[in-house]
């Protein structure tokens, strides 16, 4: 009947078939560095690169929503998680300043100059427990920052039960055994933690060579340091380390009790 009409035509007044809109990439962008920026901003001491990647999403996901064409719900997505990130961002630093603080000016606890005041247990350390020579006897109350410790028993060959309870554990290196260090630990900061982040053993040989128990990669028979978990303040375990150490060596341990607290150094028998 119309000869001359295109074939893609409609009749007047009809509107025309919906536009489609197109993926908006600035958007996505912008969603995927609000949530790495969220992210980051949960964890203390790297909330610095949430402070970098939120704003550069807050804007990319502003760009995005500008955009003609293009689809608005990721850059509402992005705009929004960055506001959020923000937030989050700023209550984790302002804890972890007023956490510092409290550690810096309102520690009244025993630190590493008193220890030497202390009564010590029976054993070989009779020191300061500032450096190898002069080490604290085993069972001393060694104070860190939101962690008091103590070295209960140390057993310098565990060898064969660590690999009989750990079978997938490699043995040891020709000339060295497994010793099995059981520290009791009690958390005295606020809220919970984990003293797997925060509580390391190493072993320090007469040649000043130090072994760390994370470098064993091998689980502890017993309440492995790794199987704590959160502990709420004032709560006490016992957690076990495997330290990798020369067989015919007389060195000492070094005990690191709190993230940022000084090693302190404890006779290994």
């Amino acid at each position: 009947m119309y000869p001359n009409q295109p074939q893609n035509w409609y009749y007047p007044g009809f509107a025309g078939p919906p536009e489609q809109k197109q993926r908006n990439v600035v958007g996505i962008i912008g969603l995927s560095l609000a949530i790495a920026g969220l992210i980051f901003a949960c964890i203390p001491f790297l909330f610095i690169v949430g402070w970098v990647l939120l704003p550069a999403a807050f804007v990319l996901s502003i760009i995005g929503l500008a955009l003609t064409g293009k689809t608005k719900g990721t850059s509402i997505a992005g705009l929004i998680t960055s506001v959020v990130g923000s937030i989050v961002g700023f209550i984790v630093f302002s804890v972890v300043v007023v956490d510092s603080y409290m550690e810096i000016f309102g520690d009244t606890r025993v630190g590493p100059q008193d220890r030497n005041e202390r009564t010590l247990p029976n054993g070989t350390g009779n020191g300061d427990g500032g450096s190898p020579d002069n080490p604290v006897a085993l069972g001393t109350l060694l104070n860190g920052d939101n962690w008091d410790v103590t070295v209960q028993s140390f057993e310098p060959d565990m060898t064969d039960e660590i690999l009989s309870a750990d079978t997938l554990a490699q043995s040891p290196d020709e000339g060295f055994v497994y010793g099995l260090v059981e520290l009791e630990v009690t958390y005295t900061g606020q809220g919970t933690d984990d003293p797997w982040f925060d509580v390391d053993v190493a072993y320090v040989t007469q040649d000043d060579e130090v072994t760390y128990s994370y470098e064993t990669y091998v689980d502890a028979p017993n309440n492995d340091i790794f199987d704590v978990g959160l502990m709420e303040e004032g709560e006490t375990q016992t957690a076990n380390y495997v330290v990798e150490l020369p067989e015919d060596n007389n060195g000492v341990l070094q005990v690191t009790a709190g993230f940022e607290a000084d090693d302190i150094f404890v006779a290994a028998r």
